[in-house]
């Protein structure tokens, strides 16, 4: 499942997840700098990273398999990231 689960188009320019679902790590192609949320469905918090414009790989081995809400906070632009 190497699938980009979200595409937002902003006058021609796009913000991409990949590869959701992800094992390890994932990318965030941002348009600007911004602040990744990310949190359980439940609303527990995971963790934070400041994003910078252009593909920012974010790490997370660590967490639990499941599905979280991810939210880059000045973009207005969430999403469900899936953890193998």
């Amino acid at each position: 499942f190497n699938e980009i689960l979200k595409i937002v188009s902003f006058e021609n320019e796009t913000i991409t997840v990949y590869p959701n679902p992800f094992e390890t790590s994932f990318a965030v192609n941002s348009l600007t700098q911004d602040l990744l949320f990310i949190q359980t469905l439940d609303g527990k918090f995971v963790g934070s990273f400041t994003i910078e414009k252009g593909e920012n790989q974010i790490s997370l081995p660590s967490i639990p398999k499941g599905m979280y809400i991810c939210k880059l906070q000045q973009q207005v632009f969430m999403f469900k990231l899936l953890k193998l």
